[in-house]
């Protein structure tokens, strides 16, 4: 019987503006010890993203951490993930201004991890259904969602340990389900281990994604004080026999036909635009975001205006 496979990783950003003493403490109590314990343990894959404002201050202030990034890339251990470079929310910005957020992601970490991601990581996983042109469009292939989106399109049971295709306009990307128990609760490790095996042993599901938020408190403890993802580590590693963890772009590269299934907007609670009713400085920071937007798209207009031959302003 094949092995159940686990998707499993982090995703991890800090506010625009951050201070240096906050960045610290959060590096100290997470990022670092993460990435050590994880260096520790070879057999365990992950996914793993980080928002570009984020890595900019690892490789200014911690540029040894970029080095073990970079060493678990060429051992094949994780794959790092895209996404848009500052962490906003993608599904509010004009289309033009969602491919460049991505694109200038890819780029820096072509540049400093010599690799080009293939996954693209969601702000806050607010969807809508257009971003899968747009994130097709900036060269990703695939993206993840919370279950609970998967189960509004009719998906239940273990179902949701598949990989499906969802589309825009022609343009189609794979959509990883996130098993928001696993992912949000810090569950005993032995719980989570004994219910992969458990779902290996039923031989009805295909994989499991657990994506953590690294960022959080949560993660913190687990990594600085009750060594929460040592066990976990050490028992995924025990089970290599039963649960494969393996990285999204290569279970992608290997994957035969998927489902279509099409998306609703979501949030956890409701639709994320009708914030801007709900709350007056939203909006106005929304209508200035959108008023720089075509403010800087008629100054790009006028200068190639003025280059054009015969044409006058």
């Amino acid at each position: 019987m094949n092995r159940i496979k686990l998707t499993f990783g982090t995703y991890n950003s800090q506010p625009v503006g951050s201070t240096q003493d906050q960045l610290e403490t959060v590096y100290k109590s997470s990022y670092r010890p993460y990435l050590k314990l994880l260096y520790a343990y070879p057999k365990v894959k992950a996914a793993i993203h980080y928002s570009g404002n984020l890595l900019e201050w690892f490789s200014d202030k911690h540029p040894e951490i970029v080095l073990l990034i970079n060493e678990m890339i060429k051992r094949r251990q994780i794959e790092l993930l895209g996404g848009p470079f500052y962490n906003p929310i993608l599904s509010i910005l004009p289309n033009k201004d969602r491919i460049s957020q991505i694109e200038l992601q890819t780029t820096y970490i072509r540049k400093h991890f010599r690799k080009r991601p293939r996954g693209c990581w969601i702000p806050e996983k607010i969807w809508e259904p257009t971003l899968s042109s747009n994130i097709k469009n900036s060269g990703m292939e695939y993206t993840f969602l919370d279950s609970e989106l998967f189960k509004k399109s009719g998906i239940y049971g273990h179902d949701l340990n598949k990989v499906y295709i969802t589309e825009d306009q022609g343009k189609s990307i794979y959509v990883f389900p996130i098993d928001e128990k696993l992912s949000t609760e810090f569950s005993d490790p032995r719980e989570i281990v004994d219910s992969l095996v458990a779902i290996h042993e039923n031989g009805k599901s295909e994989i499991v994604s657990m994506i953590l938020d690294g960022s959080s408190s949560e993660a913190q403890t687990a990594c600085s004080k009750d060594g929460w993802f040592e066990n976990l580590f050490e028992l995924l590693t025990e089970n290599t026999r039963r649960i494969q963890t393996i990285n999204p772009g290569l279970y992608i590269r290997n994957l035969g036909s998927s489902k279509k299934v099409y998306f609703p907007c979501s949030t956890e609670r409701h639709y994320f635009r009708q914030n801007f009713t709900r709350y007056y400085e939203s909006n106005l920071l929304y209508s200035k975001m959108i008023y720089m937007h075509q403010l800087s798209s008629q100054v790009k207009r006028d200068k190639v205006r003025k280059k054009m031959p015969g044409k006058r302003l």
